[in-house]
């Protein structure tokens, strides 16, 4: 048993094959999170994350470790997002015209914090930053969003 908790970003499939055993046994979800030393909020997403059709032996929702890996990476790969040209350029127009990142998110569909980000690498820093829009917000330079992207190459795909 486990008595300390540390703040824990991602489980391993290890972790996750754990508490399916420990689901599967009918222990609860804070009995779970105490003997593998969670939170019990981190158990309950988790369970939630791998939640798939059909009840177990005990009448219980069926969590499968696997499915919850395959969400959470899908969902990583949802904030890796890189935004073209294009996209950038009607980034900054509808954020000039007020439209809410959250907004914007919806309409690129991907995360509001992805959007917030992309704002981050296009924002005019030094004495450019005190001249703001009409609607008070930062101006977004989607030339300077473009210079501060990072963009990744498959080994797969590049590389000999």
């Amino acid at each position: 048993m486990n008595d300390t908790k540390e703040k824990q970003y991602r489980l391993t499939i290890e972790q996750r094959k754990q508490i399916k055993e420990l689901w599967d046994m009918g222990l609860t979800q804070v009995a779970i999170a105490h003997k593998l030393g969670l939170f019990s909020s981190a158990v309950s997403r988790e369970l939630k994350q791998g939640r798939i059709d059909g009840t177990n032996d005990l009448g219980r929702r069926m969590y499968d470790p696997f499915v919850a890996q395959e969400r959470i990476m899908e969902s990583r790969k949802k904030l890796m997002r890189v935004f073209s040209e294009e996209e950038r350029l009607m980034l900054a127009e509808m954020w000039e015209r007020g439209v809410s990142a959250r907004a914007i998110g919806k309409y690129f569909g991907t995360n509001w914090i992805v959007v917030r980000r992309e704002l981050g690498k296009g924002t005019v820093g030094g004495e450019e930053a005190l001249c703001l829009l009409q609607n008070g917000r930062t101006p977004y330079c989607p030339i300077l969003a473009a210079q501060n992207t990072v963009t990744y190459v498959d080994d797969e795909e590049g590389g000999e």
